[in-house]
This record gives C-alpha cells, sequence and structure tokens, in this order.
C-alpha cells in the first residue's frame, strides 16, 4: 500500500475512534445552566425614617446590590441545582435609628417564555462598623432548584434577585432610572 494510502486509512481509523469518543463526551457535558441577573427596578433600596418626610435628611438606609452571579450549576435526578452569590453595599442615612438593619429581598426564576416560576423572599441582616455609615457584604445562596421540562436543561432560565419593594420604594426607583440623573442611590 502507498505510504499516502497508510497515512488516509491511518487518519480515517482516528477520526471513526474519536467521534466514538465524542459522543461519549457530548452526553456527559453540563447542563446550560440558567442566566443570573439583578432585578432593574429592584436593584436598589432607599428606606425611610418611619412617619418622617421624604427628603434627603429623612433617609434611614440606602442599599444597592452590586454583583449577583451564578457560582455552581448541576442537574442530578431531572432538578437543575444552582448556587449563586451576591454583593452589595449598604449605606445608613442621616435618619438610622440603628447600627444594624434588616433587609427584605427576593431570588425568583423565570421560565424562557418570561412568566414567573418561584420568587422566595429572604432578610439579610446589616450590621454598621463603628465610626462608618458604608459597609459592603456578600451572601452565598446555595441549592436553588428549577425543575426543567423533561429532557430539558436550563437554556432560557432565568434566576433574578431583587430587593423587596413597596410600591412608593418601586415607583422611587423607576422615577430615578426615568430621570438619569442620579444613576444609582449610593452615588
Amino acid at each position: 500500500m502507498h505510504f499516502s494510502c497508510r497515512l488516509a486509512a491511518l487518519f480515517a481509523v482516528v477520526l471513526v475512534l474519536g467521534a466514538c469518543g465524542t459522543k461519549k463526551k457530548l452526553a456527559e457535558l453540563p447542563p446550560t445552566c440558567p442566566v443570573m441577573g439583578i432585578l432593574s427596578d429592584a436593584s436598589q433600596i432607599r428606606i425611610y425614617r418611619e412617619g418622617g418626610g421624604r427628603e434627603q435628611a429623612d433617609v434611614a438606609y440606602e442599599l444597592e446590590f452590586m454583583r449577583a452571579n451564578l457560582i455552581k450549576c448541576e442537574m442530578d435526578e431531572g432538578k437543575l441545582f444552582s448556587s449563586i452569590r451576591f454583593e452589595a453595599v449598604a449605606r445608613s442615612g442621616p435618619a438610622a435609628p440603628s447600627r444594624k438593619m434588616q433587609f427584605p429581598y427576593f431570588v425568583s426564576i423565570l421560565a424562557p417564555d418570561g412568566k414567573l416560576v418561584v420568587k422566595v423572599p429572604f432578610q439579610h441582616n446589616v450590621k454598621f462598623k463603628s465610626g462608618s455609615n458604608v459597609t459592603r457584604f456578600s451572601k452565598e445562596l446555595e441549592r436553588i432548584y428549577l425543575i426543567p421540562p423533561k429532557g430539558k436543561d436550563g437554556l432560557g432560565f432565568e434566576i433574578l434577585i431583587g430587593f423587596q419593594l413597596t410600591r412608593e420604594q418601586l415607583e422611587i426607583n423607576r422615577k430615578l432610572q426615568k430621570s438619569n440623573s442620579d444613576p444609582g442611590l449610593l452615588r
């Protein structure tokens, strides 16, 4: 057999063996994970003193999500488990009644069609160090799961985090975003 024929035959065998290995590797590929993000309208919160006005002097606390990341994603028995991490910053204002505060936030999952699958409320405590009115913090949440349709994975699903806002707080955020004069409460 001519050298080029032998080389072509060897190359064909390698391709066939490689293709067999590729099918196995494709079956073992990790699932497509959901997208992680911060809900724009609920990315920040301004809390005023109770019974007070709505001026800067009445601000008790301001918080803003800085980042939210998907740190782990795996399929197990038809459920897609995800772990997330968020980073936020909090500032105590002139009307802060305490060096500690608790704020409400949520984690929600949206289906590929945009419909809400689940929304879970949480509370997180923040403590300001003595002499500082600003603190940065992070939190990890593990084993957030969704059950994708049979034979599917997390493609098209979204995990969103945001502050649990009152109607008034939501309107303040939307007005600030619309006016674009203040890109964030804390800036």
